[in-house]
């Protein structure tokens, strides 16, 4: 985003104070060539380098090495780097997209639109949907950790829309409460989905009460996690509770009920 005129003068007011004051922002690219030098001969690449640095993959160490003067807070970066630090993916670097498809499809299956989940971040409705779909192997790691942050904030929220649920269970995604979030971003890992062979009351209240501290005692998310459907569960818990069992529930099935009879 560009500067305005009023922050551009106090930028230009701060530089030349600081230079008044013996600051320099340029420092003489030969301080850091006998850093890079050790960091070659313990096995760092120049690729490895500029990862561990915080740049992209394309940022070309040589062009920094070539220059007489480099910025100060490059050659701070670059001096930060010690053998064997691991790489700090910039927002532009690509990564794997199948920890993104798989929020995006998650948070889909509990009811959330992709125009809504949109709003919520700086992707656009089909940036989201080409990750969704998975038509692109890899995302940018600035996108990855908005989604993320996303999922994390809406998985245990369930969403307006029958719509996306409809589409979600038509493609088989599973819902947040299917995965460890270990699982995620894992290539191999597969969600834990419920089987297809009725419960009894009783298994029912027994994985409803062991589930607990994925749903809150939320009817709806609890049936995301049994294979249920919202109503009907709602319908068998307060039966259980009429018979005496002790259970506690959150009935939030109203909008369902609405959306149903509409």
């Amino acid at each position: 985003m560009p500067y305005t005129p009023e922050e551009n003068r106090r930028r230009m007011k701060r530089y030349r104070l600081e230079r008044a004051r013996g600051v320099h922002h340029r420092v003489p690219t030969d301080l850091i060539r006998s850093h890079i030098d050790r960091l070659h001969a313990a096995g760092m690449s120049n690729r490895a380098i500029v990862l561990a640095a915080g740049y992209s993959p394309e940022t070309s160490l040589n062009t920094f090495l070539r220059r007489p003067s480099i910025s100060r807070t490059t050659a701070q970066r670059l001096l930060a780097v010690e053998p064997g630090t691991p790489p700090v993916p910039g927002p532009n670097y690509r990564i794997s997209a199948v920890g993104s498809r798989r929020r995006l499809q998650a948070l889909a299956a509990i009811g959330w639109t992709l125009p809504a989940l949109a709003a919520r971040t700086t992707e656009t409705f089909p940036q989201l949907r080409a990750i969704r779909e998975a038509r692109h192997p890899t995302v940018r790691s600035g996108t990855a950790i908005e989604i993320s942050r996303l999922y994390d904030a809406l998985a245990m929220t369930p969403g307006p829309s029958a719509l996306a649920r409809t589409i979600a269970k038509q493609n088989n995604w599973a819902p947040p409460l299917a995965w460890d979030d270990d699982d995620l971003d894992t290539r191999d890992a597969q969600p834990h989905l419920a089987t297809s062979t009725p419960i009894t009351r009783d298994e029912m209240l027994l994985e409803f009460e062991h589930t607990r501290d994925q749903h809150g005692g939320r009817i709806t998310l609890a049936a995301t996690r049994l294979g249920a459907d919202p109503l009907n569960l709602a319908r068998r818990i307060q039966r259980a509770k009429a018979a005496g069992h002790d259970i506690d529930y959150v009935d939030d099935t109203k909008p369902l009920r609405r959306q149903r009879v509409a």
